[in-house]
Order: C-alpha cells, then structure tokens, then sequence
C-alpha cells in the first residue's frame, strides 16, 4: 500500500512568494502618505497608525514564512517532477520573506528612530 503524498495548494505557494512582496509595498507607500499626512496636519495619531501597519504588514510576512516553510516541508524534491517545481518556489518564497521581513522591520525602527518631519540632512 502506498501513502498519498499531500502537496501544497497553489494558494498557499502563491501567499508564501509573494505575502512578503506585497506587505512591503504597501507598507512604504501607505507609511509614505501617513507620515506625511502627519506631517501637515500635525496629528501624532497617523505616526501610530503609520507604526501599527508596520507591525501588522510585518506579522502578515512571517504569516508568509511560516506557510513557505510549511509548503517546503510538504514537498520531498528527488527528482525534476511537479513537486521539485513546487520544492522552488516554497524555498524561494522562504527567502524572499524573510528578507523582505528585515526590511520591514528596519522600516518600523526608523520610525522610531528618525525625526518623521525634519527634510533629510537637517540638522534638529
């Protein structure tokens, strides 16, 4: 008797390549406009706003790695089959998350760190 083997859903290889990619974009443009909301109404509550998507965008790209590590558990790659296809793109989308995770977070910190309404160069 065999045993099925139970390969990842597309879905779940999709969101594993590409969770990462699309919090990042959405981060630095929606930060981006926050920021510079607050800037010009001078309101502190769209910085927090702005620190709030950060985490969750970031929550939403570990919730990548965890189903890309999931998908690269799930497929055994031995030979050039269908499963060694799905092998790359589970490792790829491991990766790409988890750089694309340190980039985020390096965002959130600058947050922190950085005066959000100073031009760059200025001196405060």
């Amino acid at each position: 008797m065999t045993t099925a083997v139970r390969l990842p859903g597309l879905a779940a290889l999709l969101f594993g390549m590409g969770a990462g990619a699309a919090a990042f974009s959405l981060n630095l443009l929606v930060s981006y406009w926050l920021v510079s909301s607050s800037c010009q109404t001078g309101s502190p509550i769209l910085l927090v706003a702005s620190q709030g998507l950060t985490a969750g965008l970031l929550a939403i790209t570990i919730g990548g790695i965890l189903v890309a590590w999931r998908s690269w558990q799930q497929v055994g790659v031995e030979e050039q089959t269908a499963q060694s296809r799905g092998a790359f793109m589970a490792a790829f989308g491991l990766a790409v998350n988890v750089i694309f995770a340190i980039v985020i977070a390096a965002q959130g910190v600058a947050t922190f760190v950085l005066p959000p309404c100073s031009p760059f160069g200025a001196h405060v």
